[in-house]
């Protein structure tokens, strides 16, 4: 018997590995392609090639014969069958793609440009391997919940004997939807003023402060790499000072930053695995406000003071290195709303105290903070949904007519549009493929998306909710699809909006919970896993759609 083996870097990075052998190999008659795709909640394909409740099957590999078959010189080179097949659904996260040919291949023609794999966010990284007529490709993360995937194989992939493929080929498939994990606890203590944050990547803070006097706040970080909480600290001790109020924030890298305390400040910062010891803020920063952390470890403070009668909107921001830059005025006579990150800075939105005039301002890493743009005209009083991605903003807020307008940026301006009654709590999620906003109206929740080409569309009623004020929690991820959970009695409920689909799914529920309050949430936008937290009178609780 003789056999070939190798490895060979290939461009753009990919390691390719192939062995040949004249001794052929088939599937056993009527077996499963392995890593066949499977049901949603149904599990994977058996053995004999038959998918789980709700799977579909892919084609059974007609052969793998490691291309002792069909290599003769000049003979056209084909795709025989791929896995996942063309039009596959509910594809598990953890299948390879496997492909196979009509003859044994040339792995140097097998790279990154001849077989590539594009998701929700692009190109799909992975590792290639090539075992005589049959290529594998492993991806480097899971794929994405309920996302489409094509596959394109080109025409300058050769036989062995150097015939090309005979023409450009591709399939598509896609995965499954998610599922909830069963609830965990995260604490025991009796939290107050309880928060959840998080980065696009994964990563999810939920930040409280306890009942005792002098109080501390403490915080449980969950690794989107490990798929595990870690253990609740204290972001700050006793010792120190009495909190009030805390804000969190997150980066992509998994690092945070906080500042804590009323009229004596302190920060602090997560390296990704533990708190550090936290410190004094410099002297003139007298009251905390909403913070935010670049991925460069660059982190900005946003807070309001008065100035003999008039209220002033400042900012200051840390250096990786932890040395603060000097106060920045950043509107007088103002109040502040709300600050994110925003492309490679931040932005801050402030509201005129005299009009209720809404403004935004952009702070560039480089050019420091830039000239003020009308997000509106009198605004109202009441904001609370602000989200961003790395280009684009959206803010929810009750204008004076108690009507729920949003507010779209592009980096450039601001657009508007009234989007219903609104008697409660707003929320907002933004993403690369359409955006969502959840409000609440005389104690029912509802929910508007906006679609990158049509706009926005007709709001839909999604449920009675048991929290008036905090309304709803919602995600949107890069695929498109979106997620909202709110307390209703004692259940969390909650439903489904897929990118390919125009409505709603049927409202779920997660029962006997006894949510107090609000259901937060927090999204992993490139895999679209949501993770929902609430509390009840037993604690702290999470579970994870994936």
């Amino acid at each position: 018997m003789l056999s070939r083996a190798g490895l060979w870097l290939a461009p753009a990075g990919l390691l390719i590995a192939w062995s040949c052998s004249s001794t052929p190999h088939k599937f056993a008659a009527g077996a499963g392609a392995p890593g066949e795709s499977a049901g949603g909640e149904g599990g994977a394909g058996d053995s004999r090639g038959e998918a789980g409740e709700g799977g579909s099957v892919s084609p059974t590999n007609s052969r793998d014969d490691g291309g002792a078959a069909g290599d003769a010189a000049g003979a056209e080179l084909t795709v025989q069958a791929t896995m996942p097949n063309d039009g596959a659904s509910a594809v598990e996260r953890d299948v390879a793609i496997e492909v196979s040919f009509s003859a044994a291949l040339d792995p140097k023609t097998i790279t990154s440009d001849a077989f590539s794999v594009v998701g929700p966010t692009g190109i799909v990284s992975g590792r290639l391997s090539v075992s005589g007529a049959k290529v594998t490709f492993t991806p480097s993360a899971a794929w994405s919940l309920f996302a489409d995937y094509t596959v394109s194989l080109a025409s300058t992939i050769r036989s062995a004997q150097g015939v090309p493929l005979s023409s450009a080929e591709s399939f598509a498939f896609q995965t499954r939807d998610g599922v909830f994990r069963k609830p965990e606890r995260l604490t025991t203590m009796n939290a107050v003023n309880l928060q959840v944050v998080g980065s696009r990547a994964g990563h999810v803070g939920v930040v409280w402060t306890d009942y005792l006097m002098p109080a501390s706040t403490f915080a449980v970080v969950f690794d989107p790499q490990s798929t595990k909480w870690g253990t609740a600290a204290a972001v700050a001790s006793d010792a120190q000072i009495s909190f009030i109020s805390a804000s969190v924030a997150f980066n992509d890298l998994g690092q945070a930053f906080a500042v804590a305390g009323s009229n004596t400040l302190v920060w602090n910062r997560f390296d990704g695995s533990a708190w550090g010891t936290a410190r004094s803020v410099p002297a003139g920063h007298f009251s905390s406000g909403p913070c935010a952390i670049a991925d460069d470890g660059t982190a900005m403070t946003f807070w309001r003071e008065y100035v003999g009668e008039e209220s002033r909107v400042f900012a200051q921001s840390l250096s990786p290195d932890d040395k603060w830059s000097a106060v920045a005025t950043v509107r007088s006579g103002a109040n502040l709303v709300g600050l994110k990150r925003f492309g490679s800075g931040f932005l801050a939105l402030h509201q005129l105290e005299a009009d209720k005039t809404l403004y935004s301002s952009s702070y560039d890493p480089k050019r420091g903070w830039l000239p003020e743009k009308l997000v509106t005209p009198s605004a109202g009083t009441f904001t609370q949904g602000m989200a961003t991605t790395e280009t684009a903003a959206l803010l929810l807020w009750w204008d004076a007519t108690n009507v729920a307008t949003a507010a779209l940026f592009d980096g450039t301006s601001w657009t508007n549009e009234n989007l219903g009654p609104v008697t409660g709590g707003t929320h907002a999620s933004v993403g690369e493929r359409g955006h969502v906003a959840a409000w609440v109206n005389q104690n029912n929740a509802y929910a508007a998306r906006y679609d990158l080409k049509l706009g926005w569309q007709a709001p839909s009623k999604l449920g009675a909710i048991t929290a008036e004020y905090t309304g709803p929690g919602l995600e949107i991820d890069a695929s498109g699809n979106a997620l909202a959970a709110w307390p209703n009695g004692s259940s969390v409920s909650w439903r489904r909006a897929a990118h390919s689909s125009s409505g709603w799914g049927e409202p779920q529920q997660i029962k006997d919970q006894d949510p107090a309050e609000a259901v937060y949430s927090s999204v992993n936008s490139s895999s679209g896993e949501v993770m929902l937290v609430w509390a009840n009178p037993l604690g702290v609780w999470a579970s994870r759609f994936e």
